[in-house]
């Protein structure tokens, strides 16, 4: 590992008072910060409580040191931790102190975690699980972003590559050897096994992007006429007022989001303009937003007004287009012209009771997609982009001839398994010369 030529440093814990606050020190560098402040040696991975002084001897903490020799850290170089009192005034005065030292300035945001990455401590996969982890606000995003960064995706795609990377050994046998001999199932041999990744790939990426939905979170739009009760639904799920409630008609003329946490999962409830027929410019906007928030959606909550005559009518007429799962609610119960028919939820949405059936209707349709998310690898595009062009240079290999035209073949592997090594950040061309010295002896 080549040494940095400068170390970093920056206060890892939120700013603001609090019992204890940590400073991260990375570099060349940080040994000799721990020895100039605290007066001692330290060792590795040892705490080491000290006074801290700044470079005229006056004191600015008493506080305790833990120093990490690289490469055994968390960013693969020499590591200073700085446990200290969280006040703004101790805090300050330990930055001043670290800002005025020759070879020391302060870090840029995630240059720690770049760090790790180019010194191999992480792949990008994990970095990325540590970035999801570090903005996880249910335990279904805490779990998957644990996941992702103790090597989930990383070690499959590892496994996959090393496969394929094998196949390309042994095809460059039968490239360097034509004239020589060869088993008659080397052939077939690389035909099942390119069968076998192409199966096992496409698999995980018809997931229904169940990873994606639970690190975005999910999308249910509140939809259905004016006046039916989706602010008030809103309002309700919220347990605040997000959404004005009126009598009077198309109050709600752009959409309201609120995010919330269901069944472990992060969800946003989209409160739209109600449709009907109108002259409005604006409302008619409105309108056009709430179809297009339901066409987007992962969840429709249908709302009707019950009390209204031809709501049953009205409801298939809004809801003809719709592709999306949908919860459909007859609302207002209490006064309905008729009984609910089959497939609504009859409610009246002033009811804290009837808002926990709609709640727990919610969660249950957000089961398919809760159900095993920690096992979902694809979590991000990226991940989909490389492992869908993955597959693609695999049946692009199937268009050659394994026996006139293995060149090709060879090519179209090399591509599948530089889609695996952009996945996680590690590309090393070599690897496929190493497979074949160690395989099949070249060159002895």
């Amino acid at each position: 590992m080549a040494e940095r030529a400068e170390t970093i440093f920056a206060l890892a814990t939120p700013p603001g008072q609090s019992a204890i606050a940590v400073f991260r020190i990375s570099g060349p560098a940080a040994k000799q910060v721990g020895t100039a402040l605290s007066g001692k040696e330290l060792q590795h991975r040892a705490a080491t409580p000290a006074l801290l002084s700044d470079e005229t001897g006056g004191l600015l903490d008493d506080a305790v040191l833990v120093y990490f020799e690289g490469p055994r850290s968390a960013t693969g170089e020499d590591t200073l931790e700085v446990q200290c009192h969280g006040s703004l005034a101790v805090c300050e005065a330990i930055t001043n102190y670290l800002g005025n030292r020759p070879g020391l300035r302060p870090a840029g945001p995630g240059e720690f975690t770049q760090r790790s990455f180019a010194n191999g401590k992480l792949d990008l996969t994990g970095v990325e699980g540590l970035a999801d982890l570090i903005d996880a606000q249910t335990e279904a995003q805490r779990q998957q972003a644990l996941s992702q960064l103790k090597g989930g995706l990383r070690k499959q795609a590892e496994a996959w590559r090393q496969d394929i990377i094998s196949l390309v050994g042994r095809l460059e046998s039968v490239i360097d050897f034509a004239d020589e001999d060869l088993p008659d199932t080397v052939i077939s041999d690389i035909m099942t096994k390119r069968e076998a990744l192409i199966h096992n790939i496409s698999q995980q990426l018809d997931d229904g992007r169940r990873g994606e939905i639970i690190r975005h979170g999910m999308v249910a739009t509140l939809l259905g006429p004016v006046n039916a009760g989706k602010s008030t639904a809103l309002n309700a799920l919220a347990k605040r007022p997000a959404a004005i409630v009126s009598n009077e008609a198309g109050t709600t003329r752009d959409i309201v989001e609120v995010r919330l946490s269901m069944a472990g999962m992060a969800v946003s409830i989209l409160d739209t303009a109600g449709i009907r027929e109108t002259d409005g410019v604006i409302e008619q906007i409105g309108i056009a937003r709430a179809q297009n928030a339901a066409a987007e959606s992962d969840l429709v909550i249908l709302i009707m007004d019950g009390s209204q005559q031809d709501w049953v009518q009205e409801a298939e007429a809004i809801a003809k287009d719709i592709t999306a799962p949908m919860i459909r609610v007859m609302n207002k119960a209490d006064c309905a012209s008729q009984d609910a028919p089959e497939g609504y939820l009859s409610l009246s949405l002033h009811r804290e009771g009837d808002i926990h059936t709609l709640e727990e209707a919610i969660i249950e349709a957000l089961k398919p997609l809760n159900r095993d998310g920690g096992s979902s690898l694809i979590t991000r595009q990226r991940h989909r982009d490389l492992l869908t062009a993955t597959v693609a240079a695999l049946e692009e290999s199937q268009h050659a001839s394994l026996a006139f035209e293995p060149e090709l073949v060879a090519e179209s592997l090399r591509q599948a398994s530089h889609a695996l090594a952009q996945l996680t950040g590690h590309i090393d061309v070599e690897d496929i010369l190493g497979d074949i010295f160690s395989s099949f002896c070249i060159g002895k």
